[in-house]
């Protein structure tokens, strides 16, 4: 208890962290900020099922959140929504192609190295001869 100058005690109140996973006791306090915001200790938040509120579930990298064993695919860490998402973010679109007399025109600028490629007199578009 520390005192202030007009003599009133100030209390202060000591937050502990533990794990939200029933039948867990682990202590957080001394844990990486990661586990306390989301109140999983380090065992749980890599379990592969865990008992919480009556039912398994697993802890998702992506969302910090617990899920039922459904929203999984396998093994996966990742919810199948979130994953999808994240995967729809990485994946690149597929470059346009045009035919025309037996040539191959990509328009974006992407060449596929197995192809005999010559840059076109127009922008920065390649053209190969795709004729055997």
């Amino acid at each position: 208890m520390a005192n202030n100058d007009a003599g009133e005690g100030v209390v202060m109140q000591v937050m502990k962290h533990y794990c939200q996973v029933e039948t867990c006791e682990a202590n957080l306090d001394g844990a990486k900020k990661y586990h306390k915001r989301h109140k999983v200790c380090q065992v749980h938040a890599k379990a592969p099922i865990v008992l919480l509120a009556g039912l398994k579930q697993r802890f998702c990298q992506q969302c910090s959140k617990f899920h039922e064993l459904s929203e999984f695919d396998g093994t996966k860490k990742s919810c199948r929504l979130r994953l999808d998402g994240h995967n729809k973010r990485r994946r690149k679109t597929p470059l346009p192609i045009e035919l025309e007399d037996n040539q191959c025109r990509l328009i974006n600028g992407e060449a596929r190295p197995h192809m005999d490629m010559t840059l076109s007199s127009r922008n920065t578009i390649y053209t190969a001869d795709i004729s055997g």
